[in-house]
């Protein structure tokens, strides 16, 4: 059963070219879901990623989502969609406190302090106006570790924000009989960890990468997505075989807004009756500034490709646009060249390799496109 073939249709559909554009929106979820191949329900916005998981994000942008009242027949999609999304509730939930707890542990109030109890104070009085579970997790951290300043502060935060997610994942993959240390062995093979331990021991932040690769990989495949066969060495031609015979590809890497120092423009002309969004060329790309949890990857979905006179070009969406039925310009079409994928895309363990000379390297063992089954 394909889910995601009520989701798209095609804005170009030349032998050079292709352009996909999603059904903007999103099914309502309280009317009843009688098959995902023909997805005749009303739909309604579709909110912006937030602090929700993007890849989570990007799927449901490419297959129908079940929603709150599914036939009979649909029932084991439900039970799926429901793990899935109490995953995403959750960790939205922990990256919204989190946000909290550093804004507070950055606060310019604290430069200077280098006692325990006058840094716990100034914590508690920041804490009031703040959600009431921010000052029991700073009552927590204060109780374990003794800290005297806000550097102290700063990493004990970013330890429990690391073992908080740490718990989510493992929970989820519990909830689907997932024993992630199982996957040690896969994980060691496929990854190019020059240091390959057992997960045993890993430190912290290798344990939250690692569970959410384990993660990442269950939900793909309990949504019917599988690795496609293209790769980023590949020319032009070979993606647009690949969007027109299986449809749009997610795709992790520097992509994005976050990875630009100037909002994107309206490029001149419409495609297919939609505008198409472009970075300038000449802005020299930019990190995320220091995040202290993740890896510094997006996902996005690669919507079309074109093999231009001189150029050769990619299209995707961004599940952090959003999209509405009554507005489907609101889910941009960013524009970019293949060159720029080639420098910009990771691997599924989030990992954008270069050789000594700065060029990007692919490998074949390890996956950089997810597509429809």
């Amino acid at each position: 059963m394909n889910a995601t073939s009520s989701t798209q249709h095609f804005l170009v559909n030349d032998p050079n070219y292709v352009l996909i554009q999603l059904k903007p929106g999103m099914p309502d979820p309280d009317c009843q879901c009688t098959s995902l191949d023909d997805d005749s329900r009303p739909r309604i916005k579709r909110a912006p990623q937030g602090n929700r998981l993007c890849w989570i994000e990007a799927f449901h942008m490419m297959r129908t989502m079940v929603g709150n009242d599914p036939a009979e027949n649909l029932t084991e999609e439900w039970k799926t969609e429901q793990l899935v999304l109490g995953l995403n509730q959750q960790y939205e939930k922990k990256l919204t406190l989190n946000g909290a707890l550093f804004r507070i542990a950055n606060d310019d109030s604290l430069d200077g302090i280098d006692n325990s109890k006058s840094l716990q104070n100034s914590v508690n009085r920041l804490s009031r106006n703040s959600h009431p579970a921010v000052e029991v997790i700073f009552g927590n951290i204060f109780s374990g570790t003794d800290l005297k300043t806000k550097d102290d502060l700063n990493r004990a935060v970013i330890a429990h924000s690391i073992q908080r997610i740490v718990e989510i994942y493992q929970k989820f993959l519990a909830e689907c009989d997932v024993d992630a240390e199982e996957m040690n062995n896969e994980f060691l093979l496929v990854t190019s960890l020059s240091n390959q331990r057992q997960f045993a021991d890993f430190n912290p932040t290798q344990k939250m990468n690692f569970l959410s690769w384990c993660t990442f990989r269950t939900c793909y495949q309990k949504y019917q997505f599988e690795e496609s066969t293209w790769n980023p060495s590949s020319n032009i031609e070979a993606l647009v075989s690949e969007l027109r015979t299986h449809g749009p590809l997610l795709v992790s890497g520097s992509f994005g807004q976050a990875f630009y120092s100037t909002p994107a423009f309206k490029l001149r002309n419409l495609v297919g009756g939609r505008s198409i969004w472009a970075w300038t060329p000449q802005i020299v790309d930019v990190y995320f500034k220091a995040r202290p949890l993740g890896k510094e990857t997006h996902y996005v979905v690669i919507v079309g490709a074109e093999a231009a006179e001189n150029r050769s070009y990619v299209y995707f969406v961004d599940p952090i646009d959003g999209s509405s039925p009554d507005e489907p310009e609101k889910q941009k079409i960013y524009k970019t060249t293949l060159d720029r994928v080639r420098q910009k895309i990771s691997n599924f363990w989030g990992e954008i390799l270069f050789d000594d000379n700065r060029k990007p390297i692919f490998v074949s063992h390890i996956g950089y496109a997810l597509r429809s089954k």
